[in-house]
């Protein structure tokens, strides 16, 4: 569509717009979880779950079967590395502070993990989890 004069919704319309969200540039994380733009790593259920939701900003997201979960491999204490290896997916995390996302994975309650990105999200607090990237990669199948 072209930008013309006589269109009456040109005000309305967004041509070049950034995929993310347009969050204030003086957002604080002592938000609440309630706002929309809040960011949280990881989401927790209160039993075992089905499924791990993997959200990628700007990929497509995927949902697993733990039952699929074959091994996690997490760099201990350091907390800044965590791969996901499903029978047919692995998932590569990276970030700071992820030894609670590695608990809540291991012990199957996890019912999601996010990466962050400034421009979707308020800054989190000093000292939580923050994922800075997904990378997830299908198994290819190996013939015989």
């Amino acid at each position: 569509m072209s930008k013309d004069s006589k269109d009456p919704l040109a005000a309305f319309r967004k041509f070049g717009q950034s995929p993310f969200k347009q969050i204030s540039t003086t957002a604080t994380p002592d938000q609440m979880a309630g706002d929309p733009h809040h960011y949280s790593a990881y989401g927790l259920g209160e039993r075992s779950q089905e499924r791990l939701e993997i959200r990628s900003l700007l990929a497509p997201w995927h949902a697993p079967s733990y039952h699929y979960l074959l091994d996690i491999v997490f760099n201990g204490n350091f907390g800044t590395e965590t791969i996901l290896t499903f029978s047919f997916l692995v998932v590569k995390i990276e970030g700071k502070n992820l030894q609670a996302v590695n608990v809540a994975i291991r012990e199957g309650v996890c019912t999601y993990i996010q990466d962050y990105d400034k421009r979707e999200f308020t800054p989190p607090a000093e000292g939580e989890p923050v994922i800075t990237k997904i990378e997830a990669v299908m198994r290819k199948e190996e013939r015989i």
